[in-house]
């Protein structure tokens, strides 16, 4: 076997990547080569760099399957190709070694931004939560943490104001006063506005936000516009992947380590919203931007 090629390893990167004509030429490449038969596996960059162990574990059992592979195929005769002089390995007392060095950056993406929290504490209350007396005060609880938190889940908006009454489960009275101590700043406040179960200030922009300040937000409380624009971040830094490394990926980047079935079904809607605003296509195999 010494000699035929077994594996086809392309390297991508966020700066190859930054134009559509530098894609085009990817997409193209690709389709060339595995129409002659190749078997490619894809590094991507800026995973290489954070998440060193893993991609060489990827590799490693790429390199490894194709070699197997390649084992059990039979040789080719001698007229059937051209022949391949491989050079007589060094003699040493050991086998020369490729040395690498962690090539992490450590730098922050500069897209997204640390979660910031609303820190509520210093608040006093002189009615409970579910009377009609303490709507003001929920209100002004709610402006606040849009300040800091927008855009937020509603359900993460009620648990913030719960917090000065020390309270972690929501009841009918109290949710019911929580629904018209929003409703009736949505009316009074033409800054704050909602979008289905969002809440945020006017003209805020969407950033995404990795964990921070105390915060690990489920995939429930992370706005959809939020998700989906990290979504689009990190498809512009790497064109191409599948779309189980990208939510893989993505889910990372929130705080994710394990991608359940609820954070799985939040981005296959998610991706699927995107393909129908056209801002990407190639789901689910070879994701790029449009």
């Amino acid at each position: 076997m010494p000699g035929r090629f077994a594996l086809g390893i392309d390297c991508d990167g966020a700066m190859y990547h930054s134009s559509k004509a530098a894609r085009d030429r990817d997409r193209l490449r690709e389709e060339v080569l595995r129409g002659l038969g190749w078997e490619l596996h894809r590094i991507w960059g800026t995973d290489w760099y954070r998440n060193r162990p893993e991609a060489e574990g990827r590799l490693r059992e790429a390199v490894e399957s194709s070699i197997a592979a390649m084992a059990e195929e039979p040789e080719p005769d001698d007229d059937e190709g051209p022949i391949v002089v491989v050079p007589e390995p060094p003699s040493a007392a050991e086998p020369p070694r490729v040395t690498m060095e962690s090539a992490d950056d450590g730098q922050p993406r500069e897209w997204a931004a640390p979660y910031r929290r609303a820190h509520l504490e210093g608040h006093l209350y002189y009615y409970e939560m579910h009377e009609p007396e303490s709507l003001g005060l929920l209100q002004r609880l709610f402006r606040e943490t849009l300040e800091a938190e927008a855009p937020v889940q509603r359900e993460l908006l009620y648990r913030r104001a719960s917090t000065v009454w020390g309270i972690e489960r929501i009841g009918s009275r109290i949710r019911a006063n929580l629904d018209r101590a929003l409703g009736g700043l949505l009316r009074a406040d033409r800054d704050v506005e909602q979008d289905g179960d969002t809440i945020t200030l006017r003209d805020r922009l969407v950033v995404p936000r990795e964990p921070g300040d105390g915060v690990a937000r489920k995939v429930a409380e992370v706005p959809p516009a939020e998700r989906r624009m990290a979504l689009l971040e990190i498809i512009a830094e790497s064109p191409g992947m599948t779309e189980t490394e990208l939510t893989t990926h993505t889910a990372r980047f929130f705080g994710w380590n394990r991608r359940g079935s609820d954070i799985a079904r939040a981005f296959e809607q998610d991706l699927l919203k995107l393909q129908e605003e056209g801002r990407i296509n190639g789901l689910p195999d070879r994701i790029v931007l449009s």
